[in-house]
Order: structure tokens, then C-alpha cells, then sequence
């Protein structure tokens, strides 16, 4: 299951981070940090992909990032507990996406930096519901070989 982990838990994880460093126009900790240490000059990247970015639709810049890291985060805890996922014959980790959503409320009163976003919400169980396809899926497909 190397191939599952690579492709649902990491891939999606640095496509997130790319989304986050390179097409977002707002300053971020993970911004910052990155330019104090020098290990790469995000602003100018961004700079040169600001054609692009101006083109690409709010969701992508803004919500997608975070759907990634909610399918990365529900793909990786149903790898983790997959033998128990086969005892029950269900997917029963309907509390993944609560985290994304308190942490989308922490946002709202400020105890967490961010921006609050309903979006964001709906983004957290649309990956949620697709990283469950894509387990079941793979489940699927392990049984008929």
C-alpha cells in the first residue's frame, strides 16, 4: 500500500502546499517562514505566476488547498486503520471532517490565524466523501484479484 500513501496521503499534501506558497495573494506564517530562512523567494515566484493566478477561480486558489489537506488527512487515517475497516465492513470515521470544520470555527472567533470560510467547509466533505470513494474503491478492486 506504498502506492496508496504516495498518491492519497502525500501527493495531495504537496499539491496543497504548492496552491498555498505560489497561488495565494495573502501573506502567510508558512509564507513568511519560508523567506526569512531563505529557502526559496515566494513573492517573486508569485510575481511571475501572477497571470496565471489572476485567471484561476477563487475555489482553486482559496478552498482547494484545504479540501487536498482534508483527503490527505482522511485517506491517511483510513490506510492507518484499514484492517479494522475490513473487520466492520464500513468506513465509520465520520469525525475526520469535524476537525476541519472546529478548525474552521477557530478561525471564525480568532483563536487559530486564518480566515473563516464556509467554503471551506463544503470543500472538507466533498474531499472527505471522495477520499471514502476512492478507499472503497481500492478495497474493491484488491477483492477481485
Amino acid at each position: 500500500m506504498r502506492w496508496y500513501f504516495f498518491i492519497h496521503v502525500l501527493f495531495p499534501i504537496f499539491i496543497g502546499i504548492i496552491i498555498y506558497l505560489f497561488f495565494r495573494g495573502v501573506e502567510g506564517h508558512l509564507v513568511e517562514w519560508m523567506n526569512t530562512l531563505g529557502f526559496i523567494d515566494i513573492n517573486s515566484i508569485r510575481l511571475k505566476t501572477l497571470p496565471v493566478i489572476e485567471k484561476l477561480p477563487v475555489w482553486f486558489k482559496y478552498n482547494l488547498s484545504d479540501a487536498l489537506w482534508m483527503y490527505s488527512l482522511s485517506s491517511c487515517v483510513f490506510l492507518l486503520f484499514e484492517k479494522k475497516i475490513k473487520e466492520t465492513g464500513s468506513v465509520k470515521f465520520f469525525l475526520i471532517p469535524l476537525i476541519g470544520i472546529i478548525f474552521e470555527l477557530l478561525q471564525k472567533i480568532e483563536f487559530v490565524p486564518g480566515t473563516f470560510d464556509y467554503s471551506d467547509m463544503i470543500s472538507y466533505f466533498i474531499a472527505y466523501i471522495l477520499s471514502i470513494l476512492a478507499f472503497k474503491y481500492i478495497r474493491l478492486k484488491k477483492s477481485f484479484k
